[in-house]
């Protein structure tokens, strides 16, 4: 575990470090016992590379709807619930905290376990507890807020299974290859200019193709948690990252608008933000626009392909959902 700035943030007691969180989830799986033919509750709003560690397991994944508010559909999630149903996840979409009180009490009282991921928000809190601690377990990627190469962790936050094989699963994670050193260029790139200011954004290359869906379901990210990634996070300003992330956030909001955008969530109090997520009509065409302004603008997600063939409620959200960035 990285020490100083990091260890503030999460407990190393009960946290297991890796290189990205679809790895930490498929560990947690097996932390929790699940195994070939139980189900998870996933929200249809999702990546679809969420599906590796079902896939690699042998899951099962049944899609609950979430609401236009990005909150989900308690009475979805209860209507899916069977007897092999084991877990349900719920996401913190662009680190904006979910009311998790209801699903809570549904998981508890159904004999399910919550899986809190909170990959696109580890500098915030809900109701002063830290997001990912608010499940029985969390995931964290840190690389969504901060210019690393990588590096999640799994929050093991249940009381009476802290304990329990943690070293383990430590042991595993400390034992996954190394991801290759050359791919650290384009973190430090971005460390360089959020350090010193300087335009090296310009010098990158953006993605103007927006990814077909289901294009990453089969895509493993098997590694430890990078070294250098960990050293930059041990000494990281993350107040000062987090004050930076809720400023810019306001800006984008005053400036767009009046321009036909509609702000999906308002931002409350000790949220930080990973990008200020917006709706509006034409996507594509002012997800171009602003490309070629050299805003690094963004689409999210690309969903499970029986997602988006399915169409519904996520495909409509995904159509006109955008990110600018923080």
């Amino acid at each position: 575990m990285a020490s100083s700035a990091l260890e503030h943030m999460i407990d190393p007691m009960r946290a297991v470090l890796f290189g990205y969180a679809r790895t930490a989830l498929e560990y947690g799986y097996g932390y929790l016992g699940l195994k070939q033919g139980d189900e998870v509750l996933y929200p249809d709003l999702i990546c679809d590379m969420m599906m590796v560690p079902c896939q690699r397991l042998g899951l099962k994944v049944r899609f609950y709807k979430v609401k236009e508010d990005l909150e989900p559909d308690l009475k979805s999630v209860e209507r899916l619930m069977t007897k092999r149903t084991r877990a349900v996840l719920a996401v913190n979409y662009f680190g904006f905290p979910q009311d998790l009180k209801a699903l809570k009490e549904a998981c508890s009282s159904n004999g399910l376990y919550l899986i809190e991921d909170s990959s696109h928000g580890f500098l915030g809190k809900a109701d002063g507890m830290a997001l990912g601690t608010r499940g029985d377990l969390g995931l964290l990627s840190f690389r969504k807020l901060v210019p690393v190469l990588n590096g999640a962790a799994l929050l093991v936050n249940r009381a009476d299974e802290a304990a329990k094989g943690l070293e383990g699963l430590k042991r595993a994670s400390a034992g996954l290859p190394a991801e290759r050193r050359k791919r650290r260029l384009v973190p430090y790139l971005k460390l360089a200019q959020a350090k010193y200011g300087l335009p090296l954004g310009r010098l990158r290359r953006r993605e103007t193709v927006i990814p077909p869906h289901g294009s990453t379901e089969g895509e493993a990210m098997d590694f430890r948690a990078d070294e250098w990634s960990l050293s930059v996070l041990a000494g990281y300003p993350f107040e000062k990252e987090a004050r930076r992330r809720r400023a810019n956030y306001r800006k984008w909001v005053e400036r767009l608008s009046g321009k036909g955008f509609r702000v999906v969530k308002e931002l409350p109090y000790g949220a930080v933000p990973s990008s200020c997520p917006m709706f509006v009509e034409e996507r594509d065409r002012w997800f171009s626009r602003y490309l070629r302004k050299g805003h690094e603008v963004g689409v999210w997600p690309t969903l499970p392909l029986e997602v988006w063939k399915a169409g519904g409620s996520a495909v409509s959200i995904w159509e006109k959902l955008i990110l600018f960035p923080v």
